[in-house]
């Protein structure tokens, strides 16, 4: 169970280091971590060496770590993005109402000129 621990704690350390899945690793992580601590109270009664089980719980809290940080970093950079895209859809929106008023304001304006001028041709014929 050391030796299960200490790979299992490597895989999740590397997992949860790679942003947007790292919090994959979180339930080997906690496998890892259940696994080592079972090993280490093993060897404690017996008084054998502890060394894998011991670097087993090192590196599964290294990764639950790691696990908790991305995920705040990603919770913050989505609320970030989230609080940006309403201002921006907020300024779109104003630009894009302004542009269609100066749009139709122009097709207005033109709509008259033509008429003018129309007013202009009939009145010449006669």
């Amino acid at each position: 169970m050391g030796i299960a621990s200490l790979v299992i704690g490597i895989v999740a350390v590397i997992m949860s280091m790679i942003p947007c899945v790292g919090w994959l690793a979180l339930l080997p992580a906690v496998v890892g971590l259940v696994l080592g601590i079972l090993e280490f109270n093993k060897k404690k009664k017996a008084e054998a060496p502890k060394g894998m089980s011991l670097a087993g719980i090192v590196l599964n809290i290294v990764a639950l770590v790691f696990i908790v940080v991305w995920m705040a970093v990603m919770a913050r950079a989505g609320s970030a993005l989230e609080k940006g895209l309403k201002e921006y859809g907020e300024e779109y929106g104003q630009a894009l109402q302004e542009s269609v008023e100066t749009f139709e304001r122009v097709v207005e304006e033109s709509r008259q000129q033509q008429e003018e001028v129309l007013k202009q041709q009939a009145e010449q014929v006669e």
